[in-house]
């Protein structure tokens, strides 16, 4: 099942993905990726990289391959790419076939289930048309609790981002691993992560709910849940500790 490997790569499980494969031999035939940690690796390694922008035009020049191994790299990757490829893996923070789409972390911890618990985790998912609705071909959980903050549960995952693709992908790469297909329980966009942050001042919700939202949404200093309040808007954060009776 093996052979060439073209890895889209940025931040921190990119680069770590990027020195695994390449310390393990794994045949890299290209990297894409616009962060200059990544690149500056892939000259390093002899390995021909390009910018996300010119992928189309890159991948015609590469002789063959057949993995796309996506690591954390946030562009859309369209069919037309992605039929370039025998296979195509994404490394993904969430526990699927929960809180897929986007803003993982703050769903997993505002969609607890009825029992309290926090549905988080990571999936190594197999890339189609439809964005997180492939196969899985493996997962782990995270196991976390109230009252952990987003920035914290999203720390949590990337480092297990990393665990889970070394572990599984020798397995996944040789065809040792079938993959699995669940149908989505909850996927989310961007533009539902933005309006479920806000909290006005008139919203009829209680106070565990107010809590919860502004711990999911808490990547202070730069996102954060927002009170709005007799037209002005405010950013929330919250600070609790257990009191050990």
């Amino acid at each position: 099942m093996g052979s060439k490997i073209v890895l889209f790569a940025t931040k921190r499980v990119g680069i770590e993905v990027f020195r695994f494969l390449f310390s393990n031999n794994y045949h890299i035939c290209g990297v894409v990726s616009d962060e200059l940690e990544i690149v500056e690796f892939a000259k390093d390694s002899n390995i021909p990289c390009c910018p996300f922008g010119d992928v189309e035009n890159f991948l015609d020049t590469l002789e063959s391959f057949s993995w796309l191994v996506n690591a954390w790299s946030p562009h859309y990757i369209k069919k037309e790419i992605l039929d370039k490829f025998e296979y195509r893996l994404n490394i993904h923070p969430s526990y699927a076939p929960y809180t897929l789409g986007n803003d993982n972390a703050a769903w997993a911890i505002m969609e607890e289930v009825e029992n309290g618990e926090i549905i988080a985790g990571v999936s190594l998912l197999e890339m189609t048309e439809k964005i997180d609705e492939g196969g899985i071909w493996a997962r782990s959980k995270v196991d976390v609790s109230f009252p952990i903050k987003g920035y914290e549960l999203q720390k949590l995952l990337i480092d297990e981002c990393i665990i889970l693709f070394c572990e599984k992908f020798s397995d996944i790469y040789s065809g040792k691993v079938e993959v699995m297909y669940l149908s989505p329980i909850s996927k989310h966009t961007r533009k539902e992560t933005n309006a479920k942050k806000i909290l006005k001042s008139s919203d009829m919700l209680s106070v565990y709910e107010v809590v919860n939202n502004i711990l999911a949404n808490d990547f202070s200093p730069n996102y954060t849940s927002i009170l709005e309040h007799k037209n002005q808007k405010y950013k929330i954060t919250i600070n609790l500790e257990k009191i050990n009776d």
